[in-house]
């Protein structure tokens, strides 16, 4: 059997790790995982004087070296692809094992991404047959290099072969190898993640989505059976002991009546309280009414932005009517909606911003973020803003995950006032209508000192703990940001605990 070692870099279970390591375990390869969690070195949080002393790697070169593996897998998004290269040649002067690049950033960018030295190959597409294949050639005694999916280097040049006919049925997959992940951090078996779908129907002008659709056409979107989710979330509900469920797919249905039987089979065998996302256009009081009585908690939708000339701008074309009654149906019968709205759109301002304030201080979400735009390749986004300032490399920037941050950066005229306009919309979640109301009345807004969002971050952690009862209607489960807070606290404690016991011993020595 062949040792397949993933690297997972971030503080969340990957989905995609979990299949691939089922899938290879189904064919009797052993498999690892070693988690650079990151810790303020990601998107969200940076520091450097804590991303220094809480850095992980060396304890991750350490796994690397226990596990001695003849394959390594990264599964890489673009936000952390310099900090997966980073690892990868650090791993690269260390052992002579096969490393393999995999996930949406290299699918989009091969070229750019199988060019640095580091790397031996490049997984293109769903990894799950090209992984077990490349595993078995291990078994076998030789690396293939024909095998559909995965870029191979070599030294004439590069071996590009092709793109293999795409799984139609997700149902043939194994169950996502769950223990490989709650055996690194015992705060993930509390949320159980789980996705039903792969691909997306919508159009969206940022989103890897969209650019899937190139690569695969309306194939890539694909949906399981609700008597195959069923049988998984029993399977964990019965062995793990979830508190939550937490549904990823980025639009939770696409047909009523596959809604209808889930719900109905999902209230009688799980039961469990659960998140999902939806679109403003598929809220509707049949479809919230099923979501409701099969206990569902919470619900997250994009709206982006109100304003229809951004939103045109990146494929949104929900109307300010349909929104507003998608609002009103969540909050008539009581599931906490969670609103997602981004910062920095082509031709957007941040009037905009005040603008959705002022709309949310009517019709109060119970959680509001704000996401700064970040641009992702081969999107039809890049290519727009790629036209409109052609003196900026954004394609090179974005490939090599240099600056995705450079949409907002671009596209924000007045970085301190959208800055404080960004702060105010999210403070919309939490201080009464009038105050808000008041504030954008008198301009207020100006005066808005920014470590402000500080206090917004905070009672987003209340509203999710034990304490939100106290201060808030109802708690906010707010599945992303919980998973998030406490693993970063897990694995600070475990680097930190792991350090003083390294003192102790050599001190001792």
């Amino acid at each position: 059997m062949a040792r397949v070692l993933f690297i997972s870099t971030g503080v969340f279970e990957n989905l995609g790790i979990e299949y691939l390591s089922a899938h290879l375990k189904a064919r009797g390869h052993a498999v690892g995982l070693v988690i650079d969690p990151l810790l303020f070195r990601d998107v969200f949080f940076q520091n450097k004087t804590l991303a220094t002393l809480l850095d992980s790697r060396e304890t991750v070169l350490a796994g690397v070296a226990a596990f001695a593996p003849d394959i390594i897998c990264f599964s890489v998004v673009t936000d952390n692809y310099q900090c997966a290269l980073a690892l990868a040649g650090m791993i690269r002067s260390r052992t002579k094992a096969f490393v393999i690049f995999g996930g949406i950033h290299p699918t989009l960018s091969p070229a750019a991404v199988i060019e640095n030295t580091c790397l031996d190959a490049v997984c293109v597409g769903e990894g799950e047959t090209a992984l077990t294949e490349l595993a078995d050639s291990f078994d076998a005694g030789a690396v293939r290099t024909n095998i559909s999916n995965i870029w191979f280097k070599e030294p004439g040049g590069v071996i590009k072969n092709p793109l293999a006919p795409i799984n139609s049925d997700l149902d043939d997959l194994p169950f996502p190898d769950k223990e490989i992940y709650y055996a690194q951090n015992p705060v993930y078996k509390k949320t159980y993640m789980a996705i039903t779908s792969r691909g997306c129907h919508f159009d969206c002008s940022y989103c890897s989505n969209h650019s899937l659709r190139k690569l695969y056409g309306k194939s890539h979107v694909r949906k399981r059976t609700p008597d195959n989710v069923i049988r998984e979330l029993g399977l964990a509900k019965e062995k793990y002991a979830p508190e939550y469920v937490w549904f990823v797919d980025d639009m939770f249905f696409w047909s009523e009546d596959w809604l209808k039987e889930f719900c109905e089979s999902y209230r009688q065998k799980v039961n469990l309280p659960f998140f999902c996302y939806l679109h403003p256009t598929s809220v509707t009081e049949s479809v919230i009414r099923l979501l409701k009585d099969s206990n569902c908690y919470e619900i997250g939708i994009g709206i982006q932005s109100i304003d229809p000339v951004s939103k045109s701008a990146v494929s949104r074309n929900e109307s300010l009517g349909e929104i507003r009654a998608a609002m009103g149906v969540l909050k008539k019968y009581g599931i906490l909606t969670v609103t997602e709205n981004i910062v920095g759109l082509p031709r957007s301002s941040h009037e905009n911003l005040l603008e959705l304030a002022g709309f949310y201080a009517e019709s109060k979400p119970d959680l509001i973020i704000a996401n700064w735009l970040r641009l992702y390749p081969q999107t039809d986004l890049l290519e727009q803003e790629g036209q409109r300032f052609p003196d900026v490399p954004l394609e090179r920037l974005v490939e090599t995950g240099t600056d995705t941050g450079m949409g907002w950066k671009l596209n924000v005229k007045n970085p301190a006032l959208t800055k404080k306009a960004a702060i105010l919309l999210e403070s919309a979640g939490y201080l009464p209508a009038a105050v808000i109301s008041a504030i954008l009345y008198l301009n207020l807004y100006r005066y808005i000192p920014l470590w402000f969002g500080s206090l917004n971050r905070l009672a987003r952690i209340i509203k999710f703990s034990p304490l939100g009862g106290f201060f808030y209607r109802k708690a906010t489960y707010d599945s992303g940001a919980r998973v998030y807070l406490q693993s970063c606290f897990y694995f600070a404690y475990k680097k930190i605990t792991g350090s003083l016991s390294g003192m102790k011993r050599a001190y001792k020595k």
